[in-house]
């Protein structure tokens, strides 16, 4: 969904850096967007598994992230995860189902939707996932099995400053449905081998139920990078050049 926002903001706008952009970019007009948002990110779609630099899209395949705080408090989930290498590989090959952007509400609406995602990282753990402990430090491989449909819709408003109006995002929904999923753990328990296996054993024989718990954090993952990013493209664009009418 990273990539929905950064897309978005890059086809609507029409500065002076326009020239610099890949000569491959369509060129979207607040009056007719959604059609040519659609066609934008199947047309982006073969050059973002190595970045795009112009418009400051990482690689994403893999998408790498060097520290990342995950924690959740439930009836099923009470953990602290500290990832470090966090890696995160197919976020490149997506569908879109749709995408609407309301110019009157100022509200974004995007579904798309992955075959398979995998991710792997160095952990530091303390907690339980199904009243199951994981604790001390090892590596963890994750397969999440599609179909992993996202939707989201980004609300805002318009903030003024010095005369000028920018976007303003004042809300962010998300909404995830994945499938199902694998995982190994490796050295955890003060690297007691047999007791990660059990533990790993057990995650996978209730894989359905694990992922269920656990989307409710991979939901805030997406929603703390969609707002990172949606702040830092509208502080800097104002409102009329990021989404600019069309002259006829």
């Amino acid at each position: 969904m990273i990539l929905f926002v950064t897309v978005i903001s890059v086809l609507f706008l029409k500065v002076t850096t326009a020239d610099d952009l890949p000569s491959y970019f369509p060129k979207c007009h607040i009056d007719d967007p959604d059609s040519c948002l659609l066609r934008g990110f199947q047309i982006l779609k073969p050059h973002v598994s190595n970045g795009i630099e112009e418009i400051g899209l990482p690689p994403l395949n893999p998408l790498r992230v060097p520290k990342l705080k995950v924690s959740q408090t439930g009836p099923l989930a009470r953990y602290q995860f500290l990832l470090e290498n966090f890696t995160i590989t197919g976020l490149d090959d997506y569908h879109i189902q749709e995408f609407r952007y309301n110019p009157h509400t100022m509200t974004f609406y995007g579904r798309i939707v992955y075959d398979t995602m995998s991710m792997t990282s160095n952990m530091d753990a303390l907690g339980q996932v199904i009243s199951v402990p994981i604790e001390g430090k090892g590596s963890v491989e994750v397969t999440l099995i599609g179909p992993i449909n996202g939707e989201f819709e980004i609300n805002g408003n318009l903030r003024n400053e010095n005369g000028v109006n920018y976007y303003n995002t004042t809300n962010i929904k998300v909404n995830l449905y994945i499938y199902d999923g694998s995982c190994r753990l490796d050295d955890f328990f003060n690297n007691n081998i047999y007791l990660t296996r059990m533990i790993t054993n057990i995650f996978n024989e209730n894989s359905k139920l694990v992922v269920d718990v656990l989307t409710p954090a991979f939901k805030e993952m997406a929603k703390y990078g969609i707002r990172n990013l949606m702040t830092e493209l509208t502080n800097r664009i104002p409102y009329n050049l990021l989404f600019p009418r069309r002259n006829y």
